[in-house]
């Protein structure tokens, strides 16, 4: 995983590579906290995100994104995508 911070408005925004690509045994857990949103990139390869009862299968080139104070989500898969939070 990688960091990369950036600025927009003032405000910062984490950029986080996660690359999965080599090992489907990956299995990433994250939670928007109350102030903070979240969008996933999936750059190459595919996946399943899990939230509640719900999953959606993604595949290169689909953006997801989620609100602030969302529920858990648990990304699966052999892929890299960017893990934004701003």
């Amino acid at each position: 995983m990688f960091d990369y911070p950036a600025v927009g408005n003032g405000l910062p925004i984490l950029i986080k590579l996660i690359d999965a690509k080599d090992d489907l045994s990956v299995q990433v857990h994250f939670r928007a906290d109350s102030i903070s949103f979240r969008v996933l990139l999936c750059m190459n390869g595919c996946g399943v995100i899990r939230w509640e009862e719900n999953i959606l299968n993604i595949y290169k080139g689909d953006c997801v994104f989620f609100p602030a104070d969302s529920v858990e989500v648990s990304v699966h898969g052999q892929m890299q995508m960017l893990n934004v939070r701003g």
